[in-house]
């Protein structure tokens, strides 16, 4: 339900130039716009959702990042 929501545009914007950044070298975020980004991204958008309160920080990434390493996104 969350992932289908459309994002607060301050938070979307903040995720999308952080999604480069986490593990560039690692065979799932190695592409820009591919499967392991566009997890990451769904991922880090649909907490903003559902924590309005808390929204987005920098250390969020990675903890995801690494979570989508070992299990799907649902």
């Amino acid at each position: 339900e969350l992932d289908s929501m459309d994002g607060d545009p301050k938070w979307v914007d903040v995720i999308e130039r952080d999604l480069h950044r986490q593990f560039p070298f690692h065979e799932m975020f190695v592409s820009r716009g591919g499967h392991g980004q566009q997890d990451l991204f769904r991922v880090l958008k649909a907490y903003t959702l559902y924590r309005p309160d808390e929204g987005y920080c920098q250390a969020q990434a990675p903890i995801a990042a690494v979570l989508l390493m070992h299990m799907p996104a649902e």
